[in-house]
Parts: structure tokens; C-alpha cells; sequence
């Protein structure tokens, strides 16, 4: 009699799990699947679980199925039960598809020390401290444009004691009576250097010369920096040819005397080229003027005051870029999508800060409940966003919901 024999099953270990992409690129609204192999494949337990480091930007569910939130950047993690191997992928969340709506969330950072350039198509674009410049260059070769840092605190004055001939015997003795010059808030291509233009040839700092077709310096200017110390500067002209600025500045009794040349060649993908008098050198901080859309700062807009007038105030808001266009419609149900009414106009602060207001009985910021934005992008895509939450000083958050509409 044959004795009988049971085979017992062999239990095959999980040694390793490695998922189908090791990066990928989703936009938001959109989804789209991972998968994931087991090695080896005859794993006697080939139960996975899935995870996303940050739901608010991805999610993912038990089957590895992708779904774009928000924009910015996270890592999807699938493990195995047994063994506890593991890979990851790194998921990027920078674009929207047409009909979709998402929460957008931008940092400005504690006390709104940075500003922050944003695409409506692609999201944050960069984040820059706003305090390490001083005065900013159009950098178009047919531009006359100088501006500066009033956000930062930057102040600027004309000499009014004489032309470019009086520098040697410059004084602020009396500069309280002077009148502060800011730059447009409605415009990039007014800045304040340009307060005293009277029209063509005089461009406020300087005169166009037509047979060179340079802009040569007239004018002595009086600069209070971030530190409070004054510095006089002039600008001695724009050469045409080599689209450069040459200017100089020194201490106000004229020690520390510089003279410097700010090159606009290398950076005519931008806007403006920077320029810091601490470091005395350029300051390349702006991303390229066709990635983004519009810049979350602190600047000086003009605002009504109780004499039926308008005066400077700081404020933090919204300017767009150049060659984007926005509408504002008010009164209306925040849910609409239809802005056949809107006039989308080219004013670089339509958005700007009215979006929200400081309530000093309830000591909180407050939004504007029944306005809807509009911004039509360079590829004529049409955006909706609704303001749905301010942080303030603290944190220098500002929470937007977004719809891409065509």
C-alpha cells in the first residue's frame, strides 16, 4: 500500500515594484492611468496600495488612476502589501483643460515679501523677493521707460534746484515740500521717471534726439532707497544704437560716485531689466514676458479719496502683463460663465486690489461676493476667477477658483 503525499504551495516573495513612468505632466480637470509591475510577476501576493503625498494637487485611486486638482507638483507612491517594496512617480500639475474649475492657491509669504508671476494656462511661473531691486529698464529697443520699486518703498524726486548742470550743488534740505513720483497703474510703459514728460521729444528725464535717436538726460532726480538714504541720480542717456542706459548716482554731498551701463540686449524676452544701487549691478529676476500672465506685488495704485479726487496708496494686488487683456463684471451670480458683457481692456490693473477690503469691526479682510474676472490670455483663451479668500500680512495668501472657458 502506497503511502499518499500532499505538495505544499511555494510562497513566491515580492522582491520589487517599479511603476510605468517615473514622471509625468497632467493638466487640471485632467486624468490619466499609471501601472505598476511586480517583480517577479508569479508574486504570490500582488496586492498594491496607492497614495498621493498631496491630494490638493492629485489624486489617485486603488487602481492607479490619476486626477489633476491644482497646479504644482507632487509624487504618487505605490507599495506593495507584502514586502513593502515601493516606487514613486513624480506627477507636475501646470495646465487646464477648457470647462474645468479648480482652486488656485498663490504665497506671497509673510509680511508680502514676494511677488509672484502667474499663467493662467501653467500656473505659478516664479516667485522673487520683491526687495532686492531698485529701479527697473524697459528693455525695448524703442522704449524710454525707467520705474521703480514702490512697493518696496522706493521714493523718487526731481531736483528741482536746477537741470543736470546743478549736480555738484544738489540739497534735500526742503525735500518734505517735493512731490513723490510713482510709476502708472495703469500702464507698464509710464514709469515714474516719466512724470515730468511734456510729449515728444521730452520724455521726462531726458530728450530725444533725432539725429542720433538717443534720449539724453536733463533732468537730476533724488532716489530714497529701502534703507531711507537718499542717493542723486541722473540719467545721462539711452543709446540707440546698443539699446543701453548710462546713468550715474551718488551720495547727495557726492561721494561714492558711480557710473554704470545697464546692457537691455540680453534680456529682450522680458519686460524690464533690474538694477539694485546696494549690489550696484543688474538684477535678472523676471521670467520671460510671454510665459506669464499676471503679477501678484505690492504696488502704488490710485485710489478715491473723500474729495471726490484720487491720491497714491500702497496696496497688493493683481497687474497683468502686457498684451492681456481683462473685464470685471459686478453684481452678477459668481457662477457665470458668459462674458459677452464684459470689456476686457488692456489697463494693467483691472484686477488690481479692490477684490477685497479690511473690515475694522469684524478686523478681517472681506471679499467681494458678487464679482466675477475675466482675462483673456495671448492665445485668447478666456479665463474666469473668482477671489474666494485673502490671508494678509500673515501669510500673504491669496485663494482664487479658476475656470478655463474655451
Amino acid at each position: 500500500m502506497s503511502a499518499l503525499t500532499c505538495k505544499r504551495e511555494e510562497n513566491i516573495s515580492v522582491e520589487g515594484v517599479q511603476l510605468s513612468a517615473k514622471s509625468v505632466n497632467l493638466k487640471v480637470g485632467e486624468s490619466l492611468s499609471l501601472f505598476a509591475v511586480i517583480d517577479p510577476l508569479n508574486a504570490s501576493d500582488s496586492r498594491l496600495t496607492w497614495l498621493s503625498r498631496s491630494e490638493s494637487i492629485v489624486t489617485v485611486d486603488d487602481s492607479g488612476n490619476l486626477s489633476g486638482v491644482a497646479f504644482g507638483r507632487t509624487y504618487i507612491i505605490v507599495s506593495t502589501v507584502s514586502g513593502n517594496k515601493s516606487d514613486s512617480c513624480e506627477v507636475y500639475v501646470n495646465g487646464t483643460l477648457a470647462g474645468t474649475t479648480g482652486n488656485e492657491k498663490i504665497t506671497m509669504s509673510s509680511g508680502y515679501a514676494n511677488d509672484v508671476y502667474y499663467s493662467m494656462a501653467n500656473g505659478v511661473i516664479a516667485t522673487v523677493p520683491r526687495s532686492n531691486w531698485d529701479i527697473a529698464f524697459q528693455t525695448g529697443s524703442r522704449t524710454s521707460t525707467i520705474i521703480i520699486n514702490a512697493g518696496a518703498g522706493i521714493k523718487l524726486y526731481t531736483y528741482p534746484g536746477g537741470d543736470i548742470s546743478a549736480w555738484d550743488n544738489v540739497t534735500t534740505a526742503d525735500i518734505g515740500s517735493w512731490k513723490n513720483m510713482n510709476n502708472s497703474d495703469t500702464t507698464w510703459s509710464f514709469g515714474a521717471f516719466e512724470r515730468n514728460a511734456l510729449g515728444h521729444p521730452d520724455y521726462g528725464w531726458g530728450i530725444y534726439n533725432s539725429v542720433s535717436h538717443d534720449v539724453i538726460g536733463d533732468s537730476i532726480f533724488i532716489i530714497q532707497l529701502q534703507d531711507q538714504s537718499y542717493r542723486k541720480l541722473s540719467i545721462i542717456k539711452k543709446a540707440s544704437v546698443g539699446n543701453k542706459y548710462i546713468f550715474r548716482f551718488a551720495n547727495i554731498n557726492g561721494s561714492g560716485l558711480v557710473t554704470d551701463t545697464v546692457d537691455c540686449k540680453p534680456y529682450s524676452g522680458k519686460n524690464f531689466i533690474y538694477y539694485s544701487f546696494t549690489i550696484k549691478d543688474i538684477i535678472d529676476r523676471e521670467p520671460s514676458a510671454d510665459s506669464w500672465d499676471f503679477l501678484v506685488t505690492k504696488y502704488i495704485e490710485m485710489i478715491p479719496d473723500d474729495a471726490g479726487g484720487r491720491v497714491p496708496y500702497p496696496v497688493i494686488g493683481i497687474l497683468t502683463n502686457s498684451g492681456i487683456k481683462s473685464a470685471t463684471l459686478d453684481n452678477v451670480d459668481v457662477s457665470t460663465i458668459n462674458y459677452s458683457s464684459a470689456n476686457f481692456v488692456t489697463a494693467i490693473s483691472e484686477i488690481g486690489s479692490d477684490w477685497k477690503s479690511y473690515s475694522m469691526s469684524l478686523n478681517q479682510w472681506t471679499l467681494k461676493s458678487n464679482r466675477v474676472y475675466f482675462v483673456r490670455d495671448r492665445n485668447l483663451s478666456v479665463f474666469k476667477i473668482v477671489f474666494k479668500g485673502f490671508g494678509g500680512t500673515p501669510t500673504g495668501i491669496i485663494d482664487f477658483e479658476k475656470s478655463k472657458l474655451n
